[in-house]
């Protein structure tokens, strides 16, 4: 039962993101943000700007502790396991 309330708190996003300067150590930094607020699986394309994460979070305070790195230009909602798409901050 206990695993079944788990479950249910984790949750999908996808983002679009614009960075400043791709390099590897922005990369790894960035994980280690989002490693802070709950997220527990990372996916990130660079070259395409695709970041996707599953975790126990908020979308909001994601996109707005991404934004507070300063290492990205842009970050935009994609989607959402909730069927939220395309939003813009």
């Amino acid at each position: 039962m206990a695993d079944r309330e788990f479950m249910k708190k984790i949750h999908t996003c996808s983002l679009k993101v614009t960075f400043k300067r791709p390099c590897r150590a922005h990369e790894q930094k960035l994980m280690k943000t989002m490693m802070k607020i709950g997220v527990y699986e990372i996916s990130l394309d660079m070259k395409h700007g695709r970041l996707e994460v599953i975790g126990r979070l908020d979308t909001d305070q994601l996109i707005r502790k991404l934004k507070e790195t300063k290492m990205l230009m842009d970050v935009e909602l994609w989607e959402d396991q909730n069927g939220s798409k395309k939003r813009s901050s």
